[in-house]
């Protein structure tokens, strides 16, 4: 396994401006000899490092696909406009993104306004495709559990057989009868699914492409100080704590 590290991929997601978790990624990735990594989008949101962030990713050189996340933040789409999945605390949901808003430095929201919306990259001699949601849609949910018509549609028409998307913030590794490969890293930053482990993806090159999800601990205590402090709400330490979605009551 060790030996073929150097042909590997990894790959974070959803990393949502928690940069401790972001670290503890990027620390168990480099422990296991793999050098490339590539990233599924939404480097903000929620968290309270979101300019650390996005400095870091880009920093490390790390190839990005641009989030939903990325960008409404990126974008000048106003508070009011945010709209806000049911089921979720709206009001919670409201008060992460207009601090995000606020708190992201103006360089930087050009930057994710600039992120593609999809890359291609190499696996071995394959190519894969990185996006956020789907190929068409960065808000687009291919969720492991959906009929394999519609993903295959989701799918209709990329000349990739790899796929490897977020936005779900829960891992999948998938095989379509159409010998596509769907791909899911889960989150770095927001993990749900009630596991609270930084979650990313490590390809590596073979027929088929093997896959694996790696689960690290962070130091989630200096996340939640740090949302403490910002006066981010209540209910995102909660969910940061149990490793889920912040649900209206």
């Amino acid at each position: 396994m060790a030996s073929n590290n150097g042909s590997a991929l990894a790959v974070v997601s959803d990393i949502h401006g928690n940069l401790p978790a972001l670290e503890a990624a990027l620390a168990d990735i480099r422990s296991l000899g793999i050098t490339r990594i590539a990233c599924t989008g939404d480097l903000v949101n929620y968290g309270p490092f979101p300019n650390q962030v996005i400095r870091l990713v880009r920093e490390e050189g790390i190839p990005t696909v641009q989030g939903n996340h990325d960008r409404l933040v990126g974008s000048e789409m106003d508070t009011a406009a945010y709209r806000v999945k049911a089921g979720r605390d709206r009001e919670a949901e409201l008060a992460c993104f207009s601090w995000t808003k606020k708190e992201v430095e103006l360089s930087l929201k050009l930057h994710l306004a600039g992120l593609p919306a999809t890359q291609t990259l190499k696996l071995g001699r394959e190519p894969i495709l990185l996006c956020h949601g789907s190929p068409r849609s960065s808000s687009e949910y291919l969720r492991a559990d959906l009929p394999t018509a519609q993903l295959e549609e989701a799918l209709a028409g990329i000349r990739e057989k790899v796929v490897v998307c977020g936005h779900t913030h829960q891992p999948i590794i998938l095989r379509l009868p159409s010998e596509t490969f769907l791909f899911n890293a889960g989150s770095v930053g927001r993990p749900k699914g009630g596991d609270p482990r930084a979650s990313y993806l490590i390809l590596r090159p073979g027929q088929p492409p093997r896959a694996e999800i790696r689960r690290v601990n962070y130091d989630v205590e200096q996340t939640l100080a740090a949302v403490e402090k910002a006066g981010l709400p209540a209910k995102l330490v909660a969910a940061l704590r149990e490793g889920r979605e912040m649900t209206a009551d």
